[in-house]
């Protein structure tokens, strides 16, 4: 029976960690994104931004002061 190498690559090993790692980064971002979002109330769209009636209302709009 033949022995096992007691020699490893080097190059696969760490190549496998950065790639679990990068992996494992990735999933926690995107964990982060979904709670943000959750916890935010999951509402988003240009109706935050425009007082909640879709865009559809003309923005108010106040003329400048002219001073003499």
């Amino acid at each position: 029976m033949a022995e096992p190498s007691r020699y490893t690559d080097s190059k696969t090993d760490t190549a496998r960690r950065w790639v679990k790692v990068l992996v494992i980064i990735a999933l926690v971002v995107a964990l982060l994104v979904v709670i943000l979002v959750v916890a935010d109330g999951g509402e988003h769209g240009p109706s935050r931004h425009t007082g909640g009636d879709g865009g559809s209302a003309p923005a108010v709009h106040t003329p400048p002061v002219q001073h003499p």
